[in-house]
């Protein structure tokens, strides 16, 4: 399953539901390394720089960098990577703490998160199960209670990564949690 340290990139298109599992090639590993690289590679190739942020057709990736999960210092890192609402321009976000780490060692180093979903949803990932779930009762949150309540309802040790208010309200600047931070 591990292509020279890399897992599978999880494929999600949230109008149909579709979760795609598909292996990290090694050319495009070694290419592009991890993060940063693999954000920006796959988010020109599917979506380019014409695209309008807010547009069913922008993505968001979710991209480990090559030592995340790892022992090394400073290396658990994650890129979240899309076309900017405030600039037009590509936008990346990287956060810290065990959420790359807990998606590694499920097996996946990046999450491609595609269109809209009717209403309002998460992704829960467990090892190989990955499930699209409703998330109705977590709209309006902000990301700290959604947090919260998304560890009471499954477990204590989940990690989350949450849009908040912001998020939700498209606010321009907004950003995700990961874990309370």
């Amino acid at each position: 399953m591990y292509t020279q340290g890399y897992g599978q990139i999880l494929d999600i298109d949230l109008s149909t539901g579709r979760i795609k599992k598909t292996a990290v090639d090694s050319r495009f590993a070694r290419k592009y390394i991890g993060g940063g690289g693999f954000g920006h590679k796959i988010l020109f190739d599917e979506v380019g720089p014409e695209i309008d942020p807010y547009s069913p057709e922008n993505i968001v990736v979710f991209a480990n960098g090559p030592f995340t999960g790892t022992k090394a210092p400073c290396g658990g890192r994650t890129e979240v990577t899309t076309i900017h609402p405030l600039t037009g321009n590509i936008g990346t976000g990287n956060t810290g703490g065990i959420w790359g780490a807990v998606l590694k060692h499920a097996g996946f180093d990046v999450i491609i998160v595609r269109n809209r979903a009717e209403k309002p949803v998460y992704l829960w990932i467990d090892d190989d199960t990955v499930e699209i779930r409703d998330a109705g009762h977590l709209w309006g949150k902000d990301a700290r209670v959604t947090s919260d309540i998304l560890r009471e309802e499954l477990s204590r040790r989940v990690s989350v990564m949450a849009i908040g208010q912001a998020g939700e309200n498209l606010v321009r600047y907004a950003l995700v949690l990961n874990d309370y931070y």
